[in-house]
């Protein structure tokens, strides 16, 4: 697999500041995990001027679309995505944090295409909102 430049100083940056980039399918949906201490979930992105948007169509809980890097999505990517046997050690910590009712810490981490620099945005994105139908 081919890994663009930007994803790899983004990377580099994550392993700088203690992360460990996860192995397996997890990768595909985060970029890093805080290896000590609460879980930090860092996903990487475009950045332009600093902001960025998040999928509004996130993976699905209990057959519902989440925001994407939302509490709802996190469960969702961790339970329900994954096998429940499972042995990867990102999807354990997370479920593990989830079951505990531990905070889970959302990073939006990228390269500003305006100015070139590595950016560290901590994010809190709301779950969806649950619209009643009359």
């Amino acid at each position: 697999m081919k890994i663009r430049k930007s994803t790899r100083t983004v990377l580099s940056a994550l392993r700088t500041l203690g992360f460990s980039a996860p192995k397996g399918d997890w990768e595909q949906h985060i970029r890093g995990i805080n290896k000590d201490g609460p879980i930090v979930i860092v996903d990487s992105k475009q950045l332009t001027k600093g902001a960025t948007k998040v999928s509004n169509k996130g993976a699905k809980l209990r057959g519902n679309q989440t925001n994407q890097l939302s509490q709802d999505w996190i469960e969702a990517v961790a339970t329900e995505k994954f096998k429940p046997k499972t042995t990867d050690p990102a999807i354990l910590a997370v479920r593990k944090a989830i079951d505990k009712q531990q905070p889970i810490k959302t990073l939006i981490i990228g390269v500003d295409k305006v100015d070139k620099k590595i950016k560290l945005i901590p994010v809190e994105v709301p779950n969806k909102a649950k619209i009643r139908r009359h």
